[in-house]
């Protein structure tokens, strides 16, 4: 399944990389695209991950967050 998400918090490349980063870390996500222009994340999951979890991982990664 993939879905898209706005993300928010985003302003620069080195938003797009850490948002990337902390969303391949998440178990369950086998592949991530993030763009900063529309600010947006395309995740390919073979069973939904739940938004709180990915949020949860961003929080690591400064203020981003997922918005469906």
């Amino acid at each position: 399944m993939i879905q898209t998400y706005e993300v928010t918090g985003m302003h620069c490349q080195g938003c797009v990389q850490a948002v990337q980063r902390a969303l391949s870390g998440v178990t369950g996500i086998q592949s991530v695209v993030v763009t900063l222009q529309p600010p947006q994340a395309r995740v390919e999951m073979p069973q939904n991950v739940p938004t709180e979890v990915m949020n949860n991982a961003l929080k690591s990664a400064g203020d981003y967050r997922l918005l469906k």
